[in-house]
């Protein structure tokens, strides 16, 4: 599947299939020009703001056109409800273009496996004492997440990075928990192991 057919969203409403599923999106077309950079498509902090007061991160993420790919996936599989309830979550949210840039071999193992898509997205959200912001850390550790296994966040000065990927907006804040974006999917070597 070649880069410029891969678009999640296509427009005004778009079509995402994976695992059999058909989630429809409403977002805007992300635009593919030379100016167009992996920041684009992140809603500014001040709008994010606004919606943050008494808003879970379910709705928190919903209310940013970033991260419907993250939160239709999550509704359909029945995990975003768990995403709403008490706790004292660490999401690492991946954008709606982390979701198009997937090898398109994890992509097509993903679309025929719910529990394989399962884990991928537990994979994203640690559960622990408090949710950690960008002060919690220091050097690198170890964060056990619902998936069960461990992901690496390393911090140099304010800069957040997970299993080496580059957090490109941290902090969002939520009734029950934090928000820090990434623009690429993590997939837990478990998962790996079992499509290649």
């Amino acid at each position: 599947m070649k880069a410029n057919n891969r678009r999640f969203c296509l427009g005004a409403i778009g079509l995402v299939g994976f695992a059999g599923i058909s989630v429809a999106l409403v977002t805007p077309a992300i635009a593919h020009s030379p100016q167009h950079n992996r920041y684009s498509e992140i809603t500014p902090q001040s709008e994010i703001l606004v919606a943050q007061s008494n808003n879970d991160i379910v709705d928190v993420a919903t209310a940013s056109d970033s991260f419907n790919t993250l939160i239709g996936l999550l509704t359909e599989l029945g995990m975003a409800e768990d995403l709403r309830g008490y706790g004292r979550f660490t999401v690492f949210a991946p954008t709606n273009a982390a979701f198009e840039a997937i090898p398109n071999d994890v992509l097509q193992a993903l679309a025929g496996d719910r529990e394989l898509l399962a884990q991928v997205l537990a994979y994203h959200v640690v559960a622990e004492r408090e949710p950690y912001s960008v002060d919690d850390f220091s050097g690198s550790q170890s964060l056990r997440t619902l998936e069960r296994s461990e992901i690496t966040v390393s911090r140099r000065g304010r800069s957040l990075s997970v299993n080496g990927i580059d957090v490109i907006e941290a902090d969002i804040e939520a009734s029950n928990g934090v928000i820090h974006v990434i623009d690429q999917v993590l997939i837990p070597e478990s998962v790996l192991s079992q499509i290649r």
